[in-house]
């Protein structure tokens, strides 16, 4: 929800207020690392939320990590999503490559498709497959009790086939 984001946003604003008034690290102790802050910023949206309700944290489902798997996030924009694909086609000479979209950003992953499938033309085949994915809430209570819920999300996959990457033309 847009309320809890806003929440997220002022922990990480006042965190960074509050970083900023202390010394600057010595080399002696070096710099944070990224999951350091993170669970910094996890535990005082936990602790406030106790104030505020309890505080609902989303995990997605795993992730095939392949080099030929394009997941289709809300950031990114089409043309770097494009460029990407193009290149594994084009340069790492894959024959396949999946476009996973889930939730909202299933219109962004068909978008992606029908461009490429305007580029490679007829040397491009589309295998589409929709499913229902199950997705974990954990909702933390003010006591710090964690109570897993489950939710089911849309979700597409998109199997693109290059049927001869002999005659695509590489630009």
């Amino acid at each position: 929800p847009f309320w809890l984001k806003l929440r997220s946003l002022e922990h990480v604003a006042g965190a960074m207020a509050s970083s900023s008034s202390r010394a600057p690290p010595s080399s002696a102790e070096g710099r944070r690392s990224k999951e350091e802050v993170q669970d910094e910023v996890m535990k005082s949206s936990i602790d406030e939320g106790a104030a505020h309700g309890p505080v609902v944290l989303r995990r997605p489902p795993p992730r095939l990590m392949a080099e030929n798997h394009v997941y289709v996030a809300s950031r990114q924009t089409l043309p770097r999503l494009f460029k990407l694909v193009r290149r594994l086609f084009d340069q790492r000479g894959h024959k396949e490559v999946y476009l996973h979209g889930m939730g909202a950003t299933i219109t962004k992953a068909v978008f992606l498709a029908q461009d490429l499938l305007l580029h490679y033309k007829k040397d491009l085949t589309l295998e589409p497959s929709v499913e229902t994915v199950q997705c974990v809430e954990v909702e933390v209570g003010s006591d710090g009790d964690e109570v897993p819920t489950d939710r089911r999300v849309s979700s597409l996959v998109m199997c693109l086939r290059l049927s001869s990457s002999d005659e695509v033309k590489l630009e």
